[in-house]
């Protein structure tokens, strides 16, 4: 079996360095891994190098992760922050597209990638993650508004609630 060639590089952003590696054929399609809260790019170690074999992968360390740095004074962690970051790391590397495949806080981090710029994204895969899109809390309204929302769990209405997600997320 031959070594994985991965390569370290760093980037500034919003006044700090984020660091991102990168390994698999230059040219072929792009796969981002986002880690976790309160992990790093090695959480997909093993993932990476798998999906190396036939793409260019690229997994990175948030701001406070790894061994990227915190955001600097006055500098405010938000999802937004770290969705901008992310892009400009891809528009570095001159890709357009990319599958984002993120876990917990890194599948937010994707899902928001894929509400905003949906057409960057070739696949999303989230993994440990809630659907952040608008449609959950507008679902939950109703259903109080309706005095339904203290139903059991296993009384729990999915099919209403899918369709629901269907309508919202096609308007968003």
């Amino acid at each position: 079996m031959e070594d994985l060639t991965i390569e370290h590089q760093q980037i500034e952003r919003s006044n700090t360095t984020l660091h991102y590696w990168l390994a698999g054929p230059v040219g072929h399609p792009l796969v981002v891994f986002t880690h976790g809260g309160g992990m790093d790019h090695r959480m997909f170690e093993a993932q990476q190098a798998l999906v190396a074999k036939e793409y260019r992968v690229l997994s990175w360390d948030m701001h406070g992760h790894g061994q990227s740095q915190p955001l600097g004074m006055g500098g405010i962690f938000s999802l937004q922050t770290v969705v901008n970051d992310l892009l400009a790391i891809i528009d570095h590397l001159g890709y357009q597209q990319a599958c984002f495949v993120g876990h917990s806080v890194g599948s937010y981090v994707s899902q928001e990638v894929a509400l905003l710029s949906p057409e960057r994204v070739l696949a999303l895969v989230v993994i440990g993650g809630f659907c952040l899109t608008m449609g959950i809390p507008q679902f939950l309204s109703s259903r109080m508004q309706r005095g339904t929302n203290n139903v059991p769990f296993s009384e729990f209405n999915f099919s209403e609630f899918k369709q629901f997600m269907v309508d919202t997320v096609g308007i968003r």
